[in-house]
């Protein structure tokens, strides 16, 4: 998919084009005012930026103004002004927030990834687990065979012999389990900390991590992001449920972070 392009207009004046990250940034930093007006590159009319979803505009005290004397109102009530179908485009397709389907396909991909990841980490912790274990231990389970016949007697075998070295099984099974979390971990934190801003899910759909202002998010907040996010999401199950319902679409280590999924 082509980067959104943009142009501005200023007293008059015409800017651009900028990207839909640059134009956000912009608004952040007080460049762009909510009542300069913009459009896209194959838009002809124009629509006032504080119209577009995902920009937010910096706050400013406004100067004092004497008051004046108004003239008195009619209590007819006022004519709402109908949006054309470039205003409602301009509105919903800024390029800016990504959307619910867009996060979705990106999800499928790393979890995809996740699970070659995970059983990777099994394996390297099965490998530094067999320093961990007695020679017994793991002789008497590795002498667990299957019986085509009787298939659940290898399984109850297997779980006295678990039960009964409980102790001594603790150990490697949270070394294991460690290895399979943490490549993973490290997968995310280190594809969406990179110039990336994504894992390869987020590539393969054009999205990236950025701050509510415009700004890299930094080290340190994707790596609080990526483990709220094994917490909430991967571990809780309900992390990814405000998304649905958030304007940014926004999950809860998002909103915690101040971050948000945006298009590139």
């Amino acid at each position: 998919m082509a980067k959104v392009l943009w142009y501005y207009q200023q007293s008059g004046e015409e800017g651009g084009p900028v990207s839909s990250a640059d134009l956000r940034r912009m608004a952040a930093r007080g460049e762009l005012a909510p009542q300069d007006k913009v459009r896209r590159e194959n838009m002809q009319d124009w629509v006032e930026a504080q119209r577009l979803q995902g920009v937010e505009f910096q706050t400013a005290t406004p100067p004092t103004v004497a008051p004046a004397v108004a003239p008195a109102k009619s209590k007819s009530k006022p004519v709402r002004k109908q949006e054309s179908e470039s205003d409602k485009h301009a509105f919903h397709d800024i390029g800016e927030v990504a959307g619910i389907l867009r996060r979705w396909g990106a999800a499928v991909i790393d979890s995809a990834i996740f699970l070659v990841l995970a059983f990777a980490g099994s394996f390297l912790g099965m490998i530094v687990c067999s320093s961990l274990l007695s020679s017994d231990v793991f002789d008497k389970l590795a002498a667990v065979e299957p019986d085509v016949e009787d298939p659940l007697a290898a399984t109850e075998q297997m779980m006295t012999l678990i039960q009964d070295n409980m102790n001594e099984l603790i150990a490697p099974l949270a070394v294991i389990f460690g290895c399979m979390i943490l490549l993973p971990f490290l997968y995310e934190l280190i594809f969406e900390s990179s110039p990336l801003k994504g894992t390869l899910g987020k590539i393969i759909f054009r999205t990236e991590i950025s701050r509510t202002d415009g700004d890299p998010p930094g080290f340190l907040r994707i790596l609080a992001r990526t483990f709220l996010k094994f917490i909430l999401v991967y571990t809780l199950f309900i992390g990814a449920v405000t998304i649905l319902f958030t304007r940014k679409r926004q999950a809860m280590h998002d909103m915690i972070c101040g971050t948000v999924v945006v298009m590139k």
